[in-house]
């Protein structure tokens, strides 16, 4: 498989893994033009609004932590699709970073299968029209303390049902 597919398949299952463990159920979608690959929703049971939140992933072997944040150049066409503040249902980027080779991205045992390394998300909503409009990337900064876990995503959802901004 090419690699980029890979990365794309390995995000969705440390997503699909972080949406399971908390109880959310998570739907990749079939066509992304509008810069959403999956949707993830909880029911009445989680909060009368049964809130809904729909995923930008990328996956990158390529990124260098800093002691708070990381960098991240995302195409164009995302940046403005998740920036929109109009959209009813929030949209978040979640960038996975793995290892480089991908082999390094499972490691498994009888008690425990561990993904590496880890999914950090970031709330684009109302950003700021990029400086240069005819540049095909723009550079994000995600805060390492956004990590892509069972308690954030609960946390981003009980947010969403009470009608909060991300």
């Amino acid at each position: 498989m090419e690699p980029n597919l890979q990365k794309q398949e390995f995000s969705i299952a440390y997503v699909h893994a972080v949406c399971a463990t908390a109880g959310f159920a998570m739907q990749p979608t079939r066509v992304d033009n509008d810069s959403i690959d999956v949707k993830i929703s909880a029911d009445r049971t989680f909060h009368r609004s049964a809130p809904g939140l729909d995923l930008q992933l990328k996956c990158t072997a390529d990124f260098k932590l800093r002691e708070t944040e990381f960098s991240f150049r995302l195409p164009i066409k995302n940046y403005d699709d998740l920036r929109d503040p109009i959209v009813w249902t929030p949209r978040l980027l979640v960038v996975v970073c793995v290892p480089d080779p991908c082999g390094q991205w499972l490691q498994q045992t009888e008690e425990a299968a561990l993904l590496k390394h880890c999914g950090y998300w970031l709330s684009l909503r109302g950003a700021p029209n990029p400086e240069d409009s005819e540049q095909e990337k723009i550079t994000v900064h995600i805060q390492r303390n956004n990590i892509f876990s069972v308690e954030a995503l609960t946390r981003i959802m009980h947010t969403i049902g009470m009608r909060g901004s991300l």
